[in-house]
């Protein structure tokens, strides 16, 4: 799932792209949802639904991170990040952005759902294959961290 805050300039645009990218916008018989509420809680209706042992993992990339901080309220944000530390649906949310102070920007109660993972490329460096592998081992998680998560859930 990838979105640009050049292109998608409020969570209402976000929105519709993500139902577009999941292949959600036929799900619903034709029902067109009035309200960018409805959308929304359809939307996070449908990322928390399924089996947690059969369902993807969903990877959201937000290309011009900082410029979807400017959206009102930071509904889209807020409601990412929280689903994001829920254990229904695996989904990661990635923020790309050139702003060092990013973090600065996003309201308190969207900033307590951040995970305050960050980390910083340097623009000196062309390995592109370098940093594709850091990015893949940094998306795993421990095998040992799974194991107990797996156990946890089972009794």
């Amino acid at each position: 799932m990838k979105l640009n805050g050049l292109v998608q300039t409020d969570d209402r645009r976000a929105l519709k792209s993500i139902t577009k990218q999941l292949n959600l916008d036929n799900v619903c018989n034709g029902k067109i949802f009035g309200s960018f509420a409805e959308n929304l809680s359809f939307l996070l209706l449908s990322l928390k639904s399924g089996n947690r042992n059969f369902s993807k993992s969903t990877i959201f990339i937000l290309d011009e991170f900082d410029l979807f901080c400017l959206h009102h309220n930071q509904t889209l944000l807020y409601n990412l990040f929280d689903i994001s530390q829920s254990s229904q649906s695996p989904i990661c949310v990635i923020g790309i952005t050139c702003r060092l102070d990013v973090v600065e920007l996003l309201e308190k109660r969207v900033k307590s759902r951040f995970s305050h993972r960050q980390i910083f490329l340097l623009p000196e460096s062309d390995d592109i294959k370098g940093r594709i592998n850091l990015f893949k081992e940094l998306l795993k998680l421990p095998t040992a961290q799974v194991c107990k998560l797996i156990n946890k859930k089972e009794k």
